[in-house]
């Protein structure tokens, strides 16, 4: 998993700049506000050294602006011992999902128990964000939205937490009709997903009745089967789920396609009879997609400021809340890039992070005599 999509971690700019650019003699003297917290607890740009917010955002273990959270202040000590202690908390980001659903006029056929597939597929989506939409920031794109294979910018729900209520809204005065252009939707998701400036990881979910029309020339007949799963191939990165309102046995063709974009997706669904996820597969999709949030976690530490040649400690409080320190290793323990900028935990250090072993990273920087 790509370390861009990992949790991402506040390590405080300004606290960065006072201990590592103007050094440590000047904290014993007067107070010095520029370029970083004063040493009489002033404020820098609004930032309030008691947990008060900057940007809007809570110094005290609540979220900050980029995300992540941060635990309030940091010790500061003149002339010898410490001179900057930071204490990050790990909070996880949980995944941005935007569901890219099919509501062409071939979802009205009947399905299952005289439902309608657009109906089944309805509930089915339903269910899947009421009972995630904790750990799951879900958005929602329909398509097609014409009878001239057209795709609406943007999203009608846009991706964000807690989205049950507005997703339901949204599909309620929905009826099956359109074309299908699926290829279009997808590039249009991915166009939407690459506008957000979050740092969370993210996916596309495809819910599809399995036809997929408006193929070469924008042919409402024509299949584009191949130019969906191209378009799913080359989403710029975007894992893809797929949810199916497909019957195996009769629909042999739109399952084989079904399948063949799950996989290119890189989320295909393990052991089980097909590669996507069927509707009567939603207890696994969802166990899936909460999951998504664990396996977030990155290895890479931006500093936002050159720390080389610092005298640097870490150190971790592990879930059982235990304090270990993490030495400076390029093989198991941390690590600076070539530029200093950022700080790498190596081997079994990162294990652990990935794992959810550690709740908290501190770092500590020496002034030395």
């Amino acid at each position: 998993m790509a370390i861009s999509r990992g949790w991402t971690w506040s390590w405080g700019a300004a606290l960065l700049c006072g201990a590592l650019c103007a050094g440590c003699g000047s904290l014993g003297g007067a107070p010095r506000s520029e370029g970083g917290v004063s040493a009489d607890g002033a404020s820098r740009d609004g930032a309030s050294r008691d947990g008060a917010s900057r940007d809007g955002a809570s110094r005290d273990g609540a979220l900050l602006s980029d995300g992540s959270r941060a635990e309030a202040g940091a010790d500061r000590t003149g002339g010898t011992g410490v001179c900057t202690q930071t204490s990050i908390v790990a909070a996880p980001n949980p995944p941005d999902i935007l569901i890219v659903m099919d509501r062409s006029g071939s979802m009205a056929d009947v399905f299952g128990q005289g439902q309608s597939k657009w109906t089944v597929l309805s509930q089915a989506i339903n269910s899947l964000v009421a009972s995630t939409e904790t750990t799951v920031n879900w958005g929602l794109k329909l398509y097609g939205d014409d009878d001239m294979c057209g795709v609406n910018a943007g999203a009608a729900v846009r991706v964000g937490p807690s989205s049950a209520s507005a997703i339901a809204a949204a599909l309620a005065p929905v009826a099956a009709s359109g074309e299908t252009p699926t290829e279009t939707a997808i590039e249009s998701a991915v166009a939407y997903l690459q506008g957000l400036s979050d740092p969370d990881p993210k996916y596309l979910l495809l819910a599809s009745g399995g036809q997929m029309g408006c193929g070469p020339g924008l042919d409402p007949s024509a299949d584009d089967s191949t130019g969906a799963e191209s378009a799913v191939s080359a989403a710029a990165g975007f894992p893809t789920f797929v949810l199916g309102v497909v019957d195996p046995t009769s629909e042999a063709a739109a399952t084989g396609t079904l399948n063949q974009i799950a996989i290119v997706g890189n989320e295909a669904q393990q052991n089980s009879s097909t590669s996507f996820y069927r509707v009567t597969d939603l207890s696994v999709l969802t166990e899936v997609t909460s999951a998504r949030t664990s396996f977030g976690i990155g290895c890479t530490i931006a500093l936002e400021t050159s720390v080389a040649g610092a005298v640097l400690s870490v150190s971790a409080i592990t879930t059982a809340g235990t304090t270990v320190a993490i030495p400076q290793d390029a093989a198991n323990g941390w690590s600076y890039d070539a530029g200093g900028r950022n700080l790498i935990l190596n081997g079994s250090v990162c294990t652990a992070l990935q794992a959810s072993a550690y709740s908290v990273v501190s770092l500590r920087y020496d002034c030395g005599g």
